[in-house]
């Protein structure tokens, strides 16, 4: 019997179980990322809206004040 055989498979086991943990992982960060339809200015109190939910970073400047700082609008 060849030698290699049970560590090919305790080898294919292990990726697989790595392969499963660093796909829970990035589940994970994807749910802490805030993602929003409506950034609210923390400054002048302009709402920017979008089709779809944003992070934080995509509401650039707000086109009233050029402020930087949003909070998510409830």
């Amino acid at each position: 019997m060849d030698e290699t055989s049970p560590l090919k498979g305790m080898k294919a086991l292990l990726e697989t179980i790595r392969e499963r943990a660093n796909y829970g992982l990035q589940q994970i960060a994807a749910l802490e990322e805030v993602r929003s339809l409506r950034w609210r200015c923390t400054t002048c109190g302009h709402v920017k809206r979008f089709t779809r939910p944003v992070p934080k970073e995509t509401a650039d400047d707000c086109p009233k004040c050029k402020a930087t700082e949003f909070v998510v609008e409830r």
